[in-house]
């Protein structure tokens, strides 16, 4: 006797009914999740929700292509490579990554390529400014009001614009030569920390200060421990996600000063090996 569980209706089955067959309309079994099966011919059908499911799968697996502004160029005004510069970024980086430049969004671009070297995604710094009316006291007779002494700069619009999925992205950049320590990755904030810090070790820029348990997961396949430096204003951040991150692997946070671009790397490699001799567990396990 054929076994039907509880709550399994029966229904027409399409490919029976197309050959003559299944005239009482009951060879389909209906599954409570919404897939169906035809034990007499086979036909089967996929539930709605893993539908749904594996559509949403392949959808994140998914990079879309980026545009970037129009009048981009390989040329770097004087301003955009003075900026580079003071951070120490050599010519011999700056065509590594790809550097660009848009006069008309004044942006300084990085764009992130992908495997068949087409643009992802792209972090743009912003050099756009604007003119603030500086405004003081009348010193004759302050009953007067203010008076416009001059302007001062400012910039115009965020620090930094971002395209493309940068969250689902991971841009490790890594040593030219022997890395440090090759099971260990850094993480920081922007493209030119990244930069900067993977001199010495594997580095990967969060393009922000957040970063998801799918990247952690990601990283987990391919490194032992990771390292958490974001900039000095961060710290309550790295410090939670540190934490987070030692639930998969041997996490530390790096604490300094300044942001990672402002050292140089003799710094750079003492800091980052210095501190990742603290485990962030055992060190608020100590404190709790």
């Amino acid at each position: 006797m054929e076994h039907i569980d509880i709550g399994v209706k029966r229904g027409a089955c399409p490919r029976c009914r197309s050959n003559g067959k299944d005239r009482s309309g009951d060879n389909l079994a209906l599954y409570p999740d919404g897939h169906s099966y035809c034990y007499s011919c086979g036909y089967w059908e996929i539930s709605p929700l893993r539908k749904r499911i594996e559509n949403k799968m392949t959808s994140s697996n998914v990079i879309t292509i980026v545009k970037l502004p129009d009048d981009t160029t390989g040329y770097l005004p004087i301003e955009a490579a003075q900026w580079l510069r003071q951070y120490g970024i050599t010519a011999q980086e700056v065509e590594k990554h790809k550097f660009m430049w848009s006069e008309k969004c004044k942006l300084l671009i990085c764009p992130i390529f992908g495997a068949d070297n087409t643009i992802i995604a792209w972090q743009g710094r912003n050099f756009k400014t604007k003119l603030i009316p500086v405004f003081g006291d009348l010193t004759d007779d302050p009953k007067d009001g203010k008076i416009q002494y001059g302007d001062r700069s400012e910039l115009d619009g965020p620090k930094y614009f971002s395209k493309g999925q940068l969250g689902d992205i991971l841009h490790i950049i890594s040593p030219i030569k022997n890395v440090c320590d090759p099971t260990t990755i850094v993480v920081v904030e922007g493209v030119i920390d990244a930069i900067k810090v993977g001199r010495v070790f594997n580095c990967m820029p969060l393009f922000g200060s957040h970063m998801s348990l799918g990247t952690l997961r990601r990283l987990k396949a391919r490194f032992i421990t990771v390292g958490v430096w974001l900039d000095p204003d961060k710290t309550v951040e790295a410090v939670k996600t540190a934490l987070r991150a030692s639930q998969l692997m041997r996490s530390f946070v790096v604490v300094s000063t300044r942001d990672p671009k402002e050292y140089d790397i003799n710094q750079i490699h003492d800091m980052v090996l210095y501190q990742s001799k603290t485990d962030i567990r055992p060190a608020i396990d100590k404190q709790t």
